[in-house]
């Protein structure tokens, strides 16, 4: 993940195909980091944290357990997948 700059949107995929880790992974450089959109789908991971919100914002087309209130209160970005 150290090639993650500042800026960037990078696609973590979506439920049991994302690692955690591989999403924990750009968390631990957030104070060098700003507005990189991580965008996924029902992730298995809590982007829903303080300390991440300067540095992440996350744009998902599923609000699952762990994005649905963060989406209806607007810390999210949700945007509806066609079907």
């Amino acid at each position: 993940m150290r090639i993650v700059t500042s800026g960037d949107i990078v696609w973590m995929g979506a439920l049991d195909s994302v690692p955690v880790t591989l999403c924990e992974a750009p968390t631990t450089r957030a104070d060098e980091l700003a507005d990189v959109t991580i965008c996924s789908c029902i992730t298995p991971f809590d982007w829903d944290r303080p300390e991440l919100s300067d540095a992440f914002r996350i744009r998902t087309i599923y609000t699952g357990p762990l994005e649905r209130k963060a989406a209806q209160e607007g810390r999210f970005e949700y945007v509806p997948a066609a079907g």
